[in-house]
């Protein structure tokens, strides 16, 4: 009887040694390391972290499975874990908060994901946070503040990135790496800090040159894992490693052209130049009238480092191609503009009549306007539909002018009866009234160069005719 009084306790102890085990997740496995209790979840189809992990785990361990988020508030119970490795998955969103209530966290391990960003400021809520790697994923930018918050960071790996220019003011600004520069004699002795930042497309212009010289300036502790940075670009810093390359300071845009006048025959070829120099690479972009409809060549060359020369070419020009043609240099830093080209004059008629039906002509003084001149339009019943007739023909005169290839400077009439004009003229002529009216329009002429025809002669001899014609 005391035989089994004796054993029945220790049957009981065993019960409950077991009992307070915590359970496992389904398809993972738990195990007990020497800094704690592991949780590893690997290659199992686990779609977001559990929320009903136990306190107990100092490291969770999930890879290779369809996790895509780390979602706010998940690690609420979780307040002693210390290595969170959730490499190889489908990770594309951090959110603020996810690393709440981890502050005893010094391994965070990130690799071979799909992060485009990452939100920095979530490591203040992570102070002992020793190793943080992102390498294998698609960041692409880093603000000058991003280490901010990794105040006691000894590991940090960016590697295999796509990031392409950072500033050296991430790095300055990092208080990690501003302890061990400031380090002197008698002062603490810090571990190494050790940064990767190799096997991204790095774009050797100006705005990298802060951190080229800092990469050429990195000495102990601080330690670059493959100190063979390489530019991916431009094409003429392609495959230099930044200890060989210079790098010159940034340069806004400046723009220049060799005549921004341009008087030309119609029927001429013509190419318009403009010359842009900036750092980084200026962008060069061509606006001009009627751009919906036709559509020019552009050739774009480069002509040193930090210069490109862009040539608009129009073939056969034509009226139509009266206008400001517009050069527009722009780089990260600012954009400049340059008009070039022909100009192009408009054209103001008034006392347009309401309820009235009107012909507009061109005609080349007193002789009747040829077959196919004259565009016939009514003007509105009151005088909101009134002014929006003016607003047409205002449109019709000049596309007329265009198209008919009347010269530049033509006057603009309008009239109820045949009206006798001494110049190259527009003749509007209504049919419903009677009473003639013939007020000329004045003509709004800008000091743009002219686009002539070879028929009509020399520019400046047509000026000094017309001239004499007004004074009769």
């Amino acid at each position: 009887m005391a035989s089994s009084f004796y054993y029945f306790p220790l049957i009981l102890a065993c019960l409950d040694i077991y009992a307070a085990q915590p359970s496992c997740l389904p398809g993972c496995t738990c195990s007990e390391e020497t800094f704690g209790r592991t949780l590893q979840c690997v290659s199992i189809s686990l779609g977001k972290i559990p929320g009903n992990l136990p306190e107990e785990f100092k490291q969770v361990r999930i890879e290779n499975s369809p996790l895509f988020e780390l979602p706010r508030g998940f690690f609420i119970n979780m307040s002693t874990l210390e290595y969170l490795w959730l490499n190889f998955n489908n990770v594309t969103v951090i959110h603020l908060g996810a690393l709440e209530h981890l502050p005893a966290l010094r391994e965070l391990r990130l690799e071979g994901n799909k992060l485009r960003s990452v939100p920095w400021t979530a490591f203040r809520a992570t102070p002992q946070l020793r190793v943080l790697d992102l390498k294998h994923n698609m960041i692409d930018v880093l603000p000058e503040l991003a280490l901010q918050f990794l105040v006691n960071l000894t590991y940090l790996d960016l590697s295999s990135n796509r990031l392409t220019v950072v500033s050296k003011s991430v790095f300055l600004n990092w208080p990690a790496y501003q302890k061990r520069r400031q380090a002197g004699c008698g002062a603490e002795i810090l571990s190494s800090l050790v940064v990767a930042l190799h096997n991204n497309p790095w774009v050797c212009d100006c705005r990298l040159r802060g951190l080229v010289q800092f990469v050429k300036s990195i000495a102990l502790p601080v330690i670059l894992v493959n100190s063979y940075l390489i530019c991916q670009g431009p094409l003429p810093k392609a495959g230099q490693l930044f200890h060989e390359t210079e790098l010159r300071a940034c340069m806004k845009p400046q723009i220049s052209t060799p005549s921004a006048n341009v008087t030309i025959w119609v029927g001429k070829n013509v190419t318009l130049r403009c010359l842009a120099q900036a750092s980084p690479s200026p962008t060069i972009a061509w606006t001009y009238p009627l751009s919906m409809w036709r559509e020019f060549d552009v050739l774009t060359s480069s002509t040193a480092e930090d210069a490109a020369l862009s040539e608009l070419i129009i073939p056969s020009a034509n009226q139509v191609d009266s206008g400001n043609y517009t050069c527009v240099a722009s780089n990260s830093l600012r954009k400049e503009v340059v008009h070039i080209g022909p100009g192009i004059n408009t054209y103001a008629v008034d006392d347009l009549l309401p309820a009235t039906k009107y012909e507009a002509c061109l005609s080349l003084g007193s002789h009747p306007p040829r077959q196919g001149r004259c565009v016939v339009f009514v003007t509105g019943r009151d005088g909101g539909e009134l002014e929006a007739r003016e607003r047409l023909l205002h449109v019709t005169v000049v596309l007329c002018a265009v198209l008919l290839a009347v010269p530049v400077g033509a006057y603009a009439w309008v009239a109820q009866s045949p009206c006798s004009c001494s110049e190259w003229g527009l003749r509007c002529c209504p049919n419903r009234r009677k009473v003639p009216r013939c007020p000329s329009a004045a003509p709004q002429r800008r000091d743009h160069p002219t686009v002539y025809e070879d028929s009509e002669g020399d520019p400046e001899g047509d000026e000094e005719k017309e001239g004499e014609e007004d004074s009769s």
